[in-house]
């Protein structure tokens, strides 16, 4: 008899520990899904498609104050917040055909205008434009309250450091730089300019 005990306890101390681990594989796989799911949006209209190069890249919507980690090829809506973390990278092609390079470390908010023309509000890192397959012209919104106003056809390269401030370069088409303090600037093929942060 006192085997026969001893042998049911044995079974269900194998049952239990089975159970315990397929209820701990289900926890990690709902754990893991909710952590890599992104949010598809039915009230507003996709604007651009974020691929990662780097690492991950983080979306924030604007009427939402949670950083959601997004998967490559996520469709982005107007007003969101895109940011990479320290290496990592990410690419932003929108529907007009312009492609943005989001280097690390920088943040950014996309907008669309009521003219459907492009507005890009960055706030530090680094970035390379290239709307050479677009026809519409895209306002970049510094931190510094500067305002680019990239031409359609255009390729530019901006970096935004507390330190040395924000270095602009065109390679293709043709920018404009209006500052904060009321200074303006053209930019022709191949020139760059400098803004001081103050």
């Amino acid at each position: 008899m006192q085997k026969k005990t001893k042998s049911k306890l044995q079974f269900r101390e194998v049952l239990f520990c089975l159970l315990c681990l397929i209820l701990s594989f289900l926890f990690i796989y709902f754990f893991q899904a909710d952590l890599n799911r992104t949010t598809k949006r039915g009230d507003k209209e996709r604007i651009a498609t974020i691929y990662y190069k780097n690492n991950i890249a983080q979306r924030k919507f604007n009427d939402r104050v949670v950083w959601e980690r997004v998967a490559t090829d996520t469709p982005l809506y107007d007003g969101d917040t895109i940011r990479t973390a320290e290496l990592a990278e990410a690419v932003i092609v929108f529907d007009n055909g312009t492609k943005l390079d989001l280097y690390e470390n920088t943040m950014l908010q996309i907008y669309r205008s009521a003219s459907g023309d492009l507005q890009i509000a960055v706030d530090g890192g680094g970035i390379q434009m290239d709307s050479t397959s677009s026809d519409s012209t895209v306002a970049l919104k510094l931190d510094d309250g500067s305002v680019v106003n990239v031409g359609a056809g255009s390729n530019l390269s901006l970096s935004s450091d507390a330190e040395s401030g924000i270095s602009l370069g065109l390679q293709n088409g043709s920018a404009s730089v209006s500052t904060g303090s009321g200074a303006s600037a053209t930019l022709g093929l191949g020139e760059s300019v400098s803004i001081a942060l103050l």
